[in-house]
């Protein structure tokens, strides 16, 4: 049961808008759609096609599942009813071995766009399908133009005519031999937007109802009972269907994230131990140069000096590195050869990225190795050679 939401009734005339919240239904617009003010709801915002936009058929089908039903139809619409743009309706009225029976209701919705622009719909209906009640009964509307006898029940429609004038027995009569199996069954008549009660209804078997008019179409009296999923047109509004896009978007990230991260921290840990294997190969050397035959090292002494002049601590230089690049960016891969770096970066900003490593203490040139590959909106891995000071 929905309990708000906001309801249009589409007609030759234009767009009715009402509001129903808690139960009460209040005008909210009304007028040529090119008129009216958008609707903004996070709601259901259901859309009733009235029925002087309507063409109806009840079609017999060998037996076959609703579904396919509707793929057969959407495949010959246009041949069943005379319309450009049609959209329809289908729901099945009658189902035995040899054959199902369908009601189908067409409209013309080439004028879509711009009733979406005004009022963006979630459900769409026909009007006929609106009428639904507890015991099977038939809802009598007589209009400006006309009346129209529509029989419904809980499952909802039934059947339906329509014709000029105002509704009498004979009218009522017609409509229960084109649904006899469902003749004795009906509780009552509702006799909506008539003057008075048509005298030679007395007799029908079942009563007639004066239902009073509330200011709204006959068809949104009982809405708030209908189960609207079969109507859906999209399963949730627009605005809840971009919160679950960019909730999707910020966890692929948060997990592109993290496998970047681990992927970094691999390159550290390997980077670490090969600092301390080679440290190791080192004291190795001069622990044996030392406990060896007295000998002039002087030179080597020297040169070793040298070169522990110009080394840098590769952790410590992935620290600064680290710490320098921009938000949204890892450093997957380093080598290092002396005072040379030759970097790989993942991140959609490469500018920033050599801005920023350039600007990192004890690095003195920062040079775009290869050239940048940009797949969609993201940037591919890219190297850098980095020169140390």
């Amino acid at each position: 049961m929905t309990h708000n939401m906001f309801i249009g009734y589409w007609h030759k005339g234009g767009l009715d808008i009402y509001r129903l919240a808690e139960g009460k239904i209040t005008m909210f617009a009304s007028g040529e759609i090119d008129t009216l003010e958008p609707v903004k709801s996070f709601g259901k915002i259901v859309l009733i096609v009235g029925s002087d936009l309507l063409l109806h058929t009840r079609k017999k089908f060998p037996p076959a599942s609703s579904d396919d039903l509707k793929k057969a139809v959407a495949l010959e619409i246009g041949e069943i009813f005379p319309i450009k743009s049609p959209s329809f309706f289908l729901t099945v009225f009658e189902r035995t071995e040899s054959y199902t029976l369908a009601d189908i209701w067409a409209w013309d919705s080439s004028g879509y766009d711009n009733l979406k622009r005004v009022f963006p719909f979630t459900h769409a209906l026909p009007e006929d399908m609106a009428f639904i009640s507890e015991e099977t009964e038939i809802s009598a509307v007589t209009g400006t133009e006309g009346s129209r006898l529509l029989a419904h029940s809980r499952n909802g429609f039934l059947g339906g005519s329509s014709f000029r004038g105002r509704v009498n027995r004979g009218h009522i009569e017609m409509l229960l031999k084109t649904i006899s199996r469902h003749a004795g069954e009906f509780n009552r008549v509702n006799l909506y937007g008539g003057p008075d009660a048509v005298a030679d209804m007395q007799g029908l078997g079942f009563p007639v109802v004066k239902k009073e008019t509330r200011g709204y179409p006959a068809c949104l009296e009982n809405l708030g009972k209908l189960d609207l999923k079969q109507f859906s047109v999209r399963t949730e509004p627009a605005i809840l269907e971009y919160i679950d896009i960019s909730l999707r978007a910020v966890i692929y990230l948060c997990v592109a994230y993290a496998i970047s991260l681990i992927v970094a921290g691999m390159h550290f840990d390997a980077a670490s131990n090969e600092v301390k294997m080679k440290t190791a190969r080192l004291t190795s050397s001069m622990s044996a140069l030392v406990s060896g035959q007295k000998k002039d090292y002087t030179e080597a002494s020297n040169e070793l000096k040298e070169k522990l002049k110009i080394w840098r601590s590769p952790i410590r230089v992935m620290d600064l590195l680290a710490k320098n690049l921009p938000d949204k960016s890892s450093l997957t891969r380093m080598q290092m050869n002396d005072t040379n770096l030759e970097l790989t970066v993942a991140s959609n900003n490469p500018l920033e990225v050599v801005k920023a490593i350039g600007r990192t203490e004890g690095v003195k040139t920062v040079k775009l190795k290869g050239a940048l590959v940009k797949t969609g909106n993201a940037f591919s891995p890219f190297q850098l050679t980095v020169e140390l000071k």
